[in-house]
């Protein structure tokens, strides 16, 4: 029991009276000494912070009120907290390792009567001694209460006499020696002279007049070496260092005195580097430049990177009485001075080397001036090469520009040469002049040459289509062939199947779907001649599978082969003089050679040199004087006046035509033409009507004043004999029509008797025969009529006789002869 409490049950059993087990009781009341019991605020408690049975709490267990647990930090953070920094004394806290600093300030004390200008040092009294400040930034060194020396923002004053002991003593100082040298400490920590550097009087600027004496200690003597390292304490974006940096101001004061203007009046650098004398010597570099970028692990960004820059400011009213010159390569070399062989002069070198590295943009040479005007009888020249040659030995030859290289796989390509100006306005405008001045050429002299045997072309790749058991491809290779479309209908019945062609591209085949097979579709294909002509139809699947509709599908994968021309030009291309091209074409006189091996061609023509063009007409338009040819080769034939002239069998022909047969012994030939003019009615063709096609047209327009004596449309001559064992001179095969406007005459003389009398349409000198049935004046033709009876008459007329003139006469009625 406690401060009145007591827990039920009671040690050794029994419960007070008022309390039952498990209550916490109180003492009702003592006053007659007897222990009355009862519950507690009329409630038990059933545990303590969460707990029961036998509670032990801790300050973990309960939480903190108004007044605060102790602990170290908690006093760590008051006491630090409570001490503040004094003018003496200055506190600091480290809350991590727990401690607490103190460290003197300066100033600490005041000289006597002088506030608030304090020193540091120590002090004695009336004897104080240390650096004091005055407040305005100057600092002075007291001893004994007496300033002795004080230093400010531009100087060091001493107030007293100096006496040092040491490298500097009173004995040499200040130093002497040769006026306007620099001095230096030297290796014992003495002042000396620094070589032969010295301050020019004049300017005050640096120089070093020095000499040197190499003595073979494979040392690098250098005259004048500037290290400067470079070690940020943090990112500096915006600073930078010159490692030499020289600025000259010319006429700073503007006094307008003119100032060498006689010659040189200023020059950055100056290198002049002499060895005139008997001594060999190595490499010569004026200015050399080198950097050192990465260390080949960690990646760093360098913005550029610049060899030499020349940059210049010029404002209005500068005159320039000589020329500008952005690098000026000029050295001198006397005529005995040699090269090794091999060896050359280069005025410009490019020869960086990325190591296989990927790059951007490069450009050995970059020339982009911009010019406002340039004044006449000026020109501008983007790159000027003027060489000077006395004599080229041997198999030496000169490249004004070579352009080498090797290249690895380019996906777009490469111009040797690229000329791509923008010009406003100009009279004349030349991409490419080669004029040379040449007194003796004694071979070949080649102003341009372009040689291609060396490059190999892509072959292309021909587009195809698979539709069910035939595969259709273009005969040739290109993307032309992707814009051909196929398509089949069910339009016909087996066995009837055709092929047309629409638009030039469009491939449509009429079949009955599911029952005409593969083979009868190609067999359609075949009997177009510009399909067949086209395209490629093999069956790749079953030759009897029938075939279904199909919807008009392109062809597709055609890729256009490589090209290969030595020259390309778009435009007009005017030659003053003669062109020829080896075993080809030469023009002066007009040839075309090419072999060619003749090849079974499924029926389709084979072409050795074909001379095609395509005249092509809009839908829905009218065109007037539509006349063309197709191929104009028109001779312009000049007669000079009173000039005469012969020939011997072809005359001065417009054009010739000739095929040279030559035939093997045993060798046959069903058929050779001199010249064939050939009509194909397109089979794809939508329709349209040709009011008047003629295979062969002749037409003489005439001028008025040259007189024809004899116009043949067409002349058949053997003017070597008859090559033929029977000839036509005119055979025509076919039932067409036949019809002449003129007369027609047949036999006679040539010349002299080969036209039909006046007025008549027909004259014939000469044997006649008709074979056949025959009419006179517009009678329907009959045959030859025939003789039912005798064919010989009697002494007396008699019914014989009267039979025989019956159907003489009958005869004649039926020939027309008479009515």
């Amino acid at each position: 029991m406690a401060d009145g409490y007591i827990k039920l049950p009671l040690s050794g059993g029994g419960v007070p009276p008022g309390g039952t087990t498990g209550e916490v009781l109180t003492k009702l009341s003592n006053a007659d000494g007897d222990a009355d019991w009862g519950p507690v605020s009329g409630t038990s408690v059933s545990s303590v912070n969460g707990q029961t049975g036998s509670v032990v709490l801790t300050t973990t267990n309960i939480s903190e009120g108004t007044r605060k647990y102790y602990t170290d930090e908690r006093v760590d953070d008051r006491v630090a907290a409570l001490i503040i920094d004094s003018t003496t004394l200055a506190w600091t806290y480290d809350d991590v390792a727990n401690t607490l600093s103190g460290a003197v300030k300066w100033p600490l004390i005041a000289p006597e009567g002088v506030s608030p200008n304090p020193v540091f040092g120590f002090g004695e009294s009336g004897n104080d001694t240390g650096w004091g400040s005055d407040g305005d930034g100057a600092q002075y060194w007291s001893c004994n209460n007496q300033e002795v020396m004080r230093l400010t923002n531009a100087e060091l004053q001493v107030n007293t006499d100096v006496n040092i002991t040491g490298n500097i003593s009173a004995a040499n100082y200040p130093p002497t020696g040769t006026a306007y040298r620099v001095a230096l400490f030297n290796g014992s920590g003495d002042i000396a002279t620094l070589g032969s550097f010295q301050v020019d009087p004049n300017s005050l600027g640096l120089y070093m007049p020095n000499t040197t004496a190499p003595n073979n200690l494979a040392v690098n003597l250098t005259a004048n070496t500037f290290n400067l390292d470079v070690q940020p304490l943090q990112a500096s974006p915006s600073d930078s260092v010159n490692g030499l940096q020289l600025g000259i101001a010319l006429d700073q004061n503007n006094s307008g005195f003119a100032f060498g203007t006689g010659g040189r009046a200023a020059t950055g650098i100056v290198n002049n580097i002499f060895a005139q004398n008997t001594g060999d010597v190595g490499g010569l570099e004026g200015i050399s430049t080198f950097f050192g970028l990465g260390n080949g692990t960690d990646p760093i960004n360098v913005r550029g990177l610049n060899y030499a820059l020349a940059y210049a400011n010029v404002q209005a009213g500068v005159n320039f009485t000589q020329n500008v010159n952005g690098y000026y390569f000029a050295p001198g070399f006397d005529a005995s001075v040699t090269l090794d062989a091999g060896k050359g002069v280069y005025a410009f070198i490019d020869a960086f080397n990325s190591n296989g590295g990927a790059m951007q943009n490069y450009q050995s040479v970059s020339l982009n001036p911009q010019i406002g005007t340039i004044a006449n009888n000026c020109n501008f020249t983007a790159i000027s090469i003027n060489p000077t040659v006395g004599t080229m030995l041997g198999n030496s030859n000169a490249n004004i520009i070579a352009i080498n290289g090797n290249f690895g796989t380019m996906t777009n390509g490469m111009n040797g040469i690229a000329v791509n100006p923008t010009i406003t306005d100009t009279t004349y405008f030349t991409g490419l002049s080669i004029n040379p001045n040449i007194a003796n050429a004694t071979a070949n002299c080649d102003l341009l040459s372009v040689y291609s045997n060396n490059v190999t072309l892509y072959a292309g790749v021909k587009a195809s289509l698979a539709v069910q058991d035939i595969t259709y491809e273009s005969q040739t290779a290109g993307t032309f062939g992707n814009s051909i479309t196929i398509e089949y209908t069910n339009t016909t019945t087996a066995g009837n199947e055709v092929a047309t062609l629409t638009g030039g591209q469009h491939v449509v085949v009429s079949i009955e779907s599911g029952v005409s097979t593969a083979t009868q579709v190609v067999a359609a294909l075949n009997a177009n001649f510009t399909i067949a002509a086209n395209l490629n139809f093999p069956i790749t699947g079953t030759a009897s599978n029938p075939q279904v509709t199909y919807a008009e599908t392109p062809m597709s994968g055609g890729i256009n082969p490589g090209t290969k021309r030595a020259a390309y030009f778009q435009g007009d291309v005017q030659i003053d003089g003669a062109l020829s091209f080896t075993g080809a074409l030469s023009i002066g006189s007009l040839t075309s050679f090419a072999p060619y091996t003749v090849v079974d061609g499924g029926g389709n023509p084979g072409s050795a040199n074909s001379l095609i063009c395509q005249p092509t007409v809009a839908a829905n338009v009218t065109i007037a004087n539509a006349d063309t040819l197709g191929l104009n080769t028109a001779a312009l034939i000049s007669i000079g006046d009173n000039a005469a002239v012969t020939t011997a069998f072809l005359g001065i022909t417009a054009l010739g035509l000739p095929a040279v047969l030559n035939m093997g012994t045993g060798s046959t030939i069903d058929r050779v033409a001199g010249a064939v003019f050939a009509l194909s009615l397109d089979a794809g063709a939508g329709g349209g009507t040709a009011d008047t096609v003629a295979l062969c047209r002749a037409l003489a327009i005439p001028n008025g004043v040259t007189t024809v004596n004899r116009l043949y449309g067409y002349e058949m001559a053997l003017p070597f004999g008859d090559p033929g064992t029977v000839s036509w001179g005119l055979y025509i095969d076919g039932a067409s029509q036949n019809w002449l406007a003129g007369a027609l005459r047949i036999g006679g003389t040539a010349v002299s008797d080969d036209t039909a009398a006046a007025g008549l349409a027909l004259q014939v000198t000469g044997d006649a025969r008709f074979d056949d049935q025959i009419g006179f004046y517009g009678t329907t033709p009959v045959a030859q009529p025939v003789s039912s009876g005798a064919q010989t008459a009697g002494g007396t007329y008699g019914a014989t006789e009267q039979t025989m003139l019956q159907e003489v006469y009958d005869a004649v009625r039926a020939l027309g002869l008479m009515t």
